[in-house]
């Protein structure tokens, strides 16, 4: 993440780019867990 900020600090491009690839990630990775979930208690009901 350092890196990131640095790179960030030379490049306002950069710094978005990281910005939203990191959001990105965050949100993919919850939608993940939740379908996990799912399939946990799919299993369980059924």
């Amino acid at each position: 993440m350092a890196l990131a900020k640095y790179m960030g600090s030379k490049d306002k491009y950069t710094a978005y780019h990281s910005s939203n690839v990191s959001r990105f990630s965050k949100l993919i990775a919850k939608v993940l867990d939740e379908v996990t979930l799912g399939e946990k208690l799919h299993d369980i009901a059924g």
